[in-house]
């Protein structure tokens, strides 16, 4: 009788262990630059509408390129936000080649970005 227990509960650990460290079809890797999949997201839907008015020049010509989460170098994309150049580049509200450079509210709102990744 002990043996048939210890089959029976070496059989519901192997059993429950089975899904332990899985990976997803795929590969279960990010193409992200590691952010689990919010970092692409959160660029597109609160850092992007920010920096529209610079795609004249940032739009994939003039690095840094701010088309996408992909396309933004990782420099751009460093933690901890106050040492990131998107933060320290200039004044708030300062001109960058006749554009308004980000404010201080964008400034705050891609900093909590960059934080966030």
């Amino acid at each position: 009788m002990v043996v048939f227990r210890a089959a029976v509960a070496s059989l519901f650990l192997l059993v429950g262990a089975c899904g332990v460290g899985e990976v997803p079809a795929g590969g279960g890797g990010t193409t992200d630059g590691g952010a689990g999949g919010t970092g692409a997201a959160t660029f597109a839907s609160q850092v992007k509408p920010l920096l529209v008015k610079c795609d004249g020049c940032h739009g994939g010509g003039t690095p840094p390129n701010f088309m996408s989460f992909t396309t933004l170098a990782d420099k751009y994309k460093m933690k901890p936000s106050a040492t990131n150049i998107l933060i320290t580049k200039a004044a708030d509200g300062a001109t960058h080649y006749s554009v308004a450079y980000l404010n201080a509210t964008e400034k705050q709102a891609v900093a909590m970005w960059i934080d966030s990744l």
